[in-house]
């Protein structure tokens, strides 16, 4: 596979390509960077393009860092991709427009991007979406493997890894990305039958969304690198001294963990997995751990180890040299729409009353705040607009304490405090068609703290039922929703042109869970307006979207005045008018 045949013979050759690929109609362009993965704090290597001329398709690699010589100055590609007028063609564009910065050239204009990522996700969103193993595979029926099993063939003949490798052991891969970009674009069309300079609203809308994530995605937050090495080394201090005093136990062993506390400690087990062994989950040791202190240091192991290796290690390996890290974000990756952030998962940010110290670490600009708007029970409230259930509907509409109602429906007026949080489980729960199994953990939890049981179960069931009947208009719709997800296959969304498609070669939702894709999918279309709708119109920087939170960098004293922005576009966009939904605001590292 290795080979120089698409790299440009010299720097004058390289001005003619320029100069006819200029003038093409569409243009697809790929990024090689110093890693396999598309991490956003990696060294760009090279550029490669490819566009058709009389119908032949032309693909070219610009090799510009690589080890080993033959580089070329980026000047060329800089005015290649800031003078086209071409459709630029890109697979995941916030990540190559964002690499693309580290030759200054300018982001891709609005209205000229064409994302092939977002255009097989909009097809069907149940897919692999992976520009080889899935889009490649799928299109054409081309082997995704020959390419990494060349490359690996070379790290094995020459010892070379990616970061290492030449302009020769790279370009006939990077320039081949290209060319199955452009082919897979070409293919989208015939598929959504449109042109493209003619999208649809929904596809308009997704690849405006691309230019607000590679924004994002430039912007980054910024990390206390030496608290978090302080905290690291404090929590791995920690750590390795509770290993001490279970020595002899492997603590990331369920199976050692479980014959310590149920075999040599003779604990009851509250809980068991579905396989009938003895469970040593956190809902599991948690009642143990409020009276006997060897659990609660279990317990404590756990959340160091989590801390070390979920957190802290992530931190400290992903700070770029601005001092902020820039995580992977994408639009058009998860069944649902909602986002998604990898290397690393800022989603998984611990609360402070889950994990004390971490959202300390990070921290805003110079002369700026850091604050998290988050849309206050959005599931609820779109489950009440869908369903129209009126009890649940009014609660929620008029900021009624919908737990403690339910409750008092459920249980009586004499409701318990741990009867509230049953019912608080259910709301959430109930709607997602959770188990009688999974209820009665709740149930185990207490107080008083009990032992799971068929008879457990079976009170769980009951729960259940009663609350059916407290809400019998949820529960019939949802019925509705399961049928007409089986009988046609899919179910609209409240945004036109959006769907959740349930048939696609087994890999969809379950019917039953019709309710819950709708709602899901309503959040995330919510969030994805809301962010459209911020960018450039309030006053902060986005940094990033968690789940159904915003968080923004803003001036000293401006965090309620943002809040107050945000929610005046929120009102102005809301799709479900009759249901309220408010922001709250909280001000990170206080």
């Amino acid at each position: 596979m290795a080979g120089l045949d698409h790299v440009p013979v010299d720097p004058r050759h390289l001005v003619e390509i320029v100069e006819e690929a200029v003038h093409a109609e569409v243009l697809a362009v790929d990024t090689e960077t110093t890693g396999f993965d598309t991490k956003p704090h990696e060294t760009l290597r090279g550029v490669s393009f490819s566009y058709r001329v009389n119908g032949e398709l032309r693909d070219w690699y610009v090799p510009l860092t690589h080890p080993g010589g033959r580089n070329f100055s980026p000047a060329p590609i800089r005015a290649l991709l800031d003078e086209t007028d071409a459709l630029v063609c890109m697979h995941n564009a916030p990540f190559d427009m964002n690499i693309l910065t580290q030759i200054d050239v300018t982001p891709v204009r609005e209205g000229h991007l064409y994302d092939t990522q977002v255009g097989d996700w909009l097809i069907d969103e149940n897919l692999n979406h992976k520009l080889k193993d899935g889009l490649g595979v799928r299109y054409f029926g081309e082997d995704a493997m020959i390419e990494k099993e060349a490359l690996a063939q070379i790290t094995h003949d020459t010892g070379r890894d990616f970061p290492t490798f030449t302009c020769r052991d790279i370009a006939e891969y990077a320039a081949m990305d290209t060319n199955l970009t452009y082919r897979c674009f070409e293919r989208q069309l015939e598929v959504m039958g449109k042109r493209p300079d003619d999208p649809t609203p929904d596809l308009r809308r997704e690849l405006q969304l691309q230019h607000v994530t590679a924004k994002m995605l430039r912007t980054g937050i910024r990390v206390d690198t030496e608290r978090a090495e302080g905290q690291y080394a404090a929590a791995l201090a920690r750590r390795d001294e509770l290993r001490e005093v279970f020595a002899g136990t492997n603590m990331n062993s369920a199976k050692q963990v479980g014959n310590l506390i149920y075999g040599d400690w003779g604990l009851e087990p509250y809980l068991r997995t579905p396989g009938g062994k003895r469970s040593t989950s956190k809902e599991a040791l948690e009642p143990h751990a409020e009276v006997d202190p060897r659990v609660a240091m279990v317990l404590e192991h756990r959340r160091m180890d989590k801390a070390c290796s979920g957190f802290y290690k992530p931190l400290a390996k992903y700070v770029a040299d601005d001092g902020r890290i820039h995580p992977s974000m994408s639009s058009a990756r998860t069944k649902t729409g909602r986002f998604t952030c990898s290397d690393p998962n800022l989603q998984t940010i611990p609360r402070e009353d889950v994990l004390k110290g971490i959202r300390a670490c990070f921290i805003p600009a110079d002369g700026k705040e850091l604050w998290e708007y988050d849309l206050d029970s959005a599931e609820l409230r779109i489950i009440g607009a869908i369903t129209r259930e009126e009890a649940l509907f009014s609660a929620m509409a008029e900021g009624r304490d919908l737990h403690s109602e339910t409750a008092a429906s459920v249980f009586g007026p004499d409701f318990t405090g741990l009867q509230r949080r049953l019912a608080k489980n259910m709301n959430y729960g109930y709607p997602y068609f959770i188990g009688a199994d999974k209820l009665a953990r709740y149930l185990a939890a207490g107080p008083p703290r009990r032992v799971m049981t068929p008879a457990l179960i079976g009170e769980a069931k009951r729960m259940k039922q009663r609350y059916a009947k407290t809400y019998p208009r949820m529960t019939a719709i949802m019925g509705v929703l399961k049928d007409m997800a089986e009988r046609d296959g899919f179910l609209p969304l409240h945004k036109p042109g959006r769907f959740r498609r349930f048939r696609t070669n087994r890999e969809g939702p379950k019917y039953y869970t019709a309710l819950n894709a709708l709602v899901q999918g309503a959040v995330a279309e919510v969030m994805k307006d809301l962010m459209l709708e911020v960018a450039g119109n309030v006053d902060g920087i986005m940094c990033l979207q968690v789940h159904d939170s915003l968080v923004l960098e803003v001036e000293p004293g401006d965090g309620e005045q943002v809040q107050k922005q945000l929610q005046g576009i929120l009102d102005e966009i809301n799709p479900f008018p009759q249901m309220p939904m408010p922001i709250s605001a909280k001000k990170w590292g206080t």
